[in-house]
């Protein structure tokens, strides 16, 4: 047993009275938990039990889930880590074809159920690949993701400026309507973004990635071919035609196919994170860019045999986004800075950064990439422009306003024989273009922004995020992927359909995946009479000693030796079963609030047997002997190593309110290439502990939660 694991039994008094006057804050995507306290009665309650170790009023939902669920699993058995099979129904099975599924109980209680007339349910559209399928049948009630809600740390939120007073309008216009815009933006984005990503290989040329971006904004958008409107920016920009333009949803990011630039892409990213963390009313832009830069600065690239640190780039930064243009008068550089402007209530800012492993100093370069109007052009210098530049400028105005735009995009609205005019314009300072950036010769730059269009507004801000948590920052993520596999009463479909589809998904939402090995699954249905209910423990499956087992067993001697050389991870892909899994739902510890000295490895121990037979048995995790003979383990051997979790009052937990059987969760396991390993990355996530917990809000009669549990290997190019 580990001593300070958590035991989850309920929700603190205060958060109880904020429930009650409803003042208990939304979070969309997750459910924040509230903190940790730990508690000496209650860990002498665990220990008199057999549980563990418990913090007194430990996890509780700032947002109670609707109801939903309710199920069990056995004592002394992990979320995740159960019993080869057991009289409730749950039953591991592994990759092989020789095991079954259900036991009788379920099989006979389906035939046994009477048959209701019931309309022919219909399959919800999934997207394809590439994208193709608009919005507009994806969501049509336009209920888009939401993003995530933040609650700011430090803000005055008494103190009204003079700015602030100007904004009020703008804040007015902050309803629904407003947020709907943004959260459709990031949605384009985010299906436009992970598809380019899978096809960002060595090989493909620039205008194949661009027309992949380009086909796919238009798809997602309805429109076959750019209207008034619409427009894209350099990189994946988009410009939403809602009859009055709306601010603008960015995204950028960096691919490098060879693994030795991960640390310069990890620090782009950590420190546009860090730029979000620090983003809030009142909050000064001096101290977030002096937060931004000491982060990107702390990362190091091996080349070539030299240490080279990362630097972040001066003379770029991020910004406020305006109604009509997307670069607004603040900025947010990525180095310390002695500007005295602080964030406003009603601004909309992008969070951006760059990173280079050369001077941080970039210079204009020979080409150009793009143009961009300019609004301050006099209209003295518009009206001695020739006709061509005039009629060029009407096509400029109607199609892109401000926004950045290409040749490439000109062509595709129908400009011709625009060349002559394209200079005129340029000449006169009506069209800016833009060349690209370079730093010292030898030198690599990368760039790193969400779908980080943030709003300030109220008392929390509205971070229209995909990317808020991901297996590589947070160690686990949650995708809307709905099934072809319903039931999962079929062992036979399970592992000749479902397999397919998780290893189809992993290779879909994983960037780089070489090989997928499926070596088990679980299948828990669950009846709330059952005598044994979960364990809340937090808790890892496996220790890095126990996931290179786990290679070398399902994988043959020399292949696996050569894979083991390479990035692998073990990630378990979680699925609820016909219902909502809002009863004992599984809450998660994002990664980057724990400390190595968290993690406890703690033994797996199984009845002795009399054979010594190796049968590759288990997946079932630890029995524990009697709690009255807690010294003993007499009768038992230890078969395999977990990691338990000591109490952290850092520790954030989240969870997935009402998971639906058409939304997955990534849970990892482990992380060759994580942070801490050998050869490991900064800032990459090792692994994900977690742990099911009580929702006191789910209704008596609510059915049991059941849910599908796929765990894989997954190794990298």
């Amino acid at each position: 047993m580990v001593a300070g694991a958590i035991y989850v039994q309920g929700y603190p008094e205060w958060l109880r009275a904020k429930i009650a006057k409803n003042e208990a804050s939304t979070v969309d995507f997750a459910a924040k938990l509230a903190d940790l306290v730990a508690a000496s009665a209650a860990a002498k309650d665990a220990a008199k039990t057999g549980g563990v170790a418990s913090s007194g009023d430990p996890i509780a939902a700032l947002n109670p889930p609707k109801p939903a669920v309710a199920s069990g699993l056995l004592p002394g058995v992990l979320e995740g880590q159960d019993e080869d099979e057991d009289e409730d129904g749950d039953v591991i099975h592994s990759a092989e074809p020789t095991l079954t599924l259900a036991d009788d109980k379920v099989s006979k209680a389906k035939k046994n159920k009477k048959r209701k007339g019931s309309k022919k349910k219909t399959k919800p559209p999934q997207q394809t690949s590439p994208p193709r399928l608009p919005l507009a049948e994806l969501y049509p009630n336009e209920q888009y993701p939401k993003g995530e809600f933040v609650e700011y740390a430090e803000c005055n939120l008494q103190r009204t400026t003079a700015e602030e007073v100007r904004h009020l309008s703008a804040i007015n216009d902050m309803d629904d309507d407003f947020l709907r815009d943004y959260r459709k933006a990031a949605e384009v984005h985010r299906q436009v973004r992970q598809h380019v990503q899978t096809i960002a290989k060595p090989g493909i040329s620039m205008n194949q990635l661009a027309d992949a971006v380009e086909d796919g904004v238009r798809a997602l958008t309805g429109h076959q071919a750019l209207e008034t409107g619409d427009a894209l920016k350099a990189g994946m920009g988009l410009w939403l035609r809602t009859g009055l333009p709306i601010p603008v949803a960015k995204n950028a990011f960096t691919v490098a196919p060879n693994p030795v630039y991960e640390n310069l892409l990890a620090a782009v990213k950590a420190a546009t994170d860090t730029g979000l963390k620090e983003a809030g009313i009142d909050a000064r832009i001096s101290h977030i860019s002096a937060a931004i830069q000491e982060v990107m600065e702390s990362y190091e690239v091996e080349l070539n045999g030299k240490t080279i640190p990362v630097r972040a780039v001066r003379g770029l930064s991020g910004h406020n986004i305006l109604r009509y243009k997307i670069h607004g008068d603040k900025q947010v550089p990525f180095v310390k800075t002695k500007t005295s402007q602080r964030m406003q209530e009603g601004d909309v800012f992008a969070i951006e950064t760059f990173g280079t492993t050369g001077k941080g100093h970039l210079q204009d370069d020979v080409g150009v990439y793009g143009y961009g109007r300019n609004e301050d052009a006099t209209p003295a210098s518009i009206n001695h422009a020739s006709a061509s530049a005039r009629s060029l400028l009407k096509i400029i105005d109607d199609n892109f306003g401000t926004l950045v735009f290409s040749k490439r995009y000109l062509e595709r609205v129908g400009a011709k024989s625009y060349h002559l005019g394209m200079k005129s314009l340029v000449s006169s300072g009506i069209v800016e273009c833009y060349g690209p950036l370079v730093d010292m010769p030898g030198s690599y730059v990368a760039q790193f922004e969400h779908v980080s269009t943030i709003s300030l507004r109220g008392g929390r801000r509205n971070v229209l995020i995909e990317d808020a948590f991901t297996t590589d920052n947070s160690g686990f993520a949650v995708y809307n992927d709905p099934a072809n596999e319903k039931s999962f009463t079929d062992d036979a479909a399970v592992r000749n359909g479902y397999y397919a589809e998780v290893e189809g998904m992993l290779r879909k939402r994983l960037s780089g995946v070489s090989k997928v090995v499926i070596f088990d699954h679980t299948i828990r249905r669950r009846t709330k009479d059952s005598p044994r209910q979960p364990v809340q423990q937090v808790h890892v499956d496996q220790t890095p000693g126990a996931a290179a087992v786990r290679v070398r067993r399902h994988l043959p001697e020399a292949e696996a030796e050569e894979l083991l050389k390479g990035r692998y991870q073990i990630i378990n892909v979680w699925r609820p079963i016909e219902n909502p899994a809002s009863d004992f739902p599984l809450a998660v510890v994002d990664w980057r609030s724990t400390s190595p000295e968290d993690f406890i490895p703690v033994d797996l121990m199984y009845p002795k047997r009399a054979d010594s037979v190796h049968d590759d048995d288990d997946r079932g995790k630890e029995r524990l002997p009697d709690p009255e003979t807690y010294g003993s383990i007499e009768g038992y051997e230890p078969r395999g190593e977990t990691l338990g979790v000591a109490l952290n009052e850092k520790h954030k937990f989240y969870y997935m309110k009402d998971m639906t059987p058409s939304e997955v969760m990534l849970l990892k396991c482990f992380d060759s290439r994580g942070e801490g390993m050998p050869g490991g990355v900064k800032g990459l996530a090792v692994r994900t502990p977690h742990t099911a917990f009580i929702d006191p809000h789910t209704p008596k009669d609510a059915p049991g939660r059941q849910s599908i549990e796929v765990r894989c290997l997954v190794f990298y190019e």
